[in-house]
């Protein structure tokens, strides 16, 4: 008991000597300020993106797919989905009124939603629930506007901006019957695999074909890499594609032949399939555009034709949990339906969401970097067709035919 009592005497003299000293100076006392500061977040330079290329993964086609669709059905029914690996989108939000805002899918959304008042959640759910199964009053609204009938339905500008744009994503223009039918097709995907109906597979769209040909390769198939097709040699009695011969003047046998409609002559094709023209671009930006508690959201936005002529506009917005871009970075694809060129039917749209060298100062949005220093020489290797902005932004126009 003494020994104790001696060393918990001698522990509080060295104590008490140490708060009567004074802190030296050069090593000043840490202010009040300072503890509580939050530590700044880290630029990324463009040289980090160069030297982290490879953790990119940008696909020129970036899409979503709806859980109830027919990609996941075949994909489930082939087995090929064991060999893939799928992320849920975890919001879905819209541009509206100079703001971003989350838009409430499930019945857990709705009632989570602070924008909403109790009122309109009720006329919201009361709606989704009806537009379940056609009614004769829907029935009556055909040939009419979607936004007519929404009108009609007393519903507030809250409701029928997330009704139209949003969750059935159509135009202000579209008939009711096919605003009811994509709203509808929209709840049946809601809940089979999360809170919103759309799927993204991990590393991209590209990892699909490479699964089916993972599928193809373990029951024997045979891939000739490096090998064009020069000819088709067609049988006279049945006109059906018998053999092909490559670049090297190979032949090969088959029973089919796959190709893309574009390389068919007019006079061949038993349906002529009319070309749209589809506005593209490429972001790679440091944070996202809705900030949250979780930096890993996928996250789907609509944003409505911001001025008179100008296309609506989807954004997907990848996080590094997808295994598209690096951590610290979000990897965003535009589209829209062509009216102009990629740059005039998308620039407006980045530089109200995301801050460039055209865009005021805005302290909140994302930053997309600008770098004098990028040649064009260099891009171009990776898309050909793109147009390449004095920010870095890729924009660049495709060809896309409706099958």
């Amino acid at each position: 008991m003494t020994e104790e009592a001696d060393g918990t005497a001698d522990r509080e003299e060295e104590a008490s000597h140490t708060e009567g000293q004074e802190p030296e100076a050069d090593q000043p006392a840490p202010s009040a300020a300072q503890s509580q500061s939050v530590p700044t977040k880290k630029k990324i330079s463009y040289a980090q993106l160069v030297k982290e290329g490879r953790r990119f993964n940008i696909d020129l086609v970036s899409k979503l797919m709806y859980s109830r669709g027919s990609l996941v059905d075949l994909l489930i029914k082939s087995n090929v989905s064991r060999y893939a690996e799928f992320k849920n989108v975890t919001r879905i939000l819209t541009y509206r009124n100079g703001s971003v805002e989350q838009v409430p899918c499930s019945r857990a959304d709705v009632f989570a939603n602070r924008q909403l008042s109790v009122v309109e959640k009720r006329k919201l759910m009361r709606f989704l629930t009806s537009c379940v199964e056609e009614t004769e009053e829907q029935q009556a609204y055909r040939g009419r506007p979607y936004l007519e009938f929404l009108r009609d339905q007393q519903l507030g500008d809250n409701l029928q901006h997330f009704l139209l744009h949003s969750i059935a994503m159509v135009t202000e223009d579209t008939p009711t019957e096919e605003g009811l039918a994509s709203t509808r097709h929209f709840l049946r995907c809601l809940g089979r695999y999360g809170n919103t109906p759309f799927l993204f597979p991990v590393y991209g769209l590209g990892e699909i074909p490479q699964c089916f040909c993972r599928m193809c390769a373990v029951f024997g198939g045979i891939y000739c890499l490096r090998h064009s097709i020069t000819c088709l040699l067609l049988d006279k009695d049945s006109n059906r594609c018998k053999a092909v011969i490559d670049s090297q003047g190979q032949r090969i046998s088959c029973s089919h032949f796959v190709m893309e409609d574009g390389y068919v002559g007019a006079d061949r094709k038993k349906l002529a399939t009319p070309t749209r023209l589809i506005s593209r671009a490429v972001l790679i930006t440091d944070s996202s555009v809705l900030l949250s508690d979780s930096d890993q959201q996928v996250s789907m936005v609509t944003v409505p034709p911001i001025a008179a002529g100008c296309p609506a506009v989807r954004m997907v917005e990848l996080c590094s949990s997808t295994m598209t871009c690096m951590p610290g970075t979000y990897l965003v694809h535009l589209t829209c339906q062509s009216v102009g060129s990629a740059y005039e039917d998308l620039s407006p749209v980045v530089t109200k969401m995301f801050r460039t060298a055209e865009s005021p100062e805005q302290g909140t949005t994302p930053h997309v970097r600008h770098d004098n220093s990028i040649k064009v020489q260099t891009i171009t290797c990776l898309l050909p067709w793109q147009q390449l902005t004095q920010y870095q932004v890729i924009f660049f126009n495709f060809n896309h035919r409706k099958l």
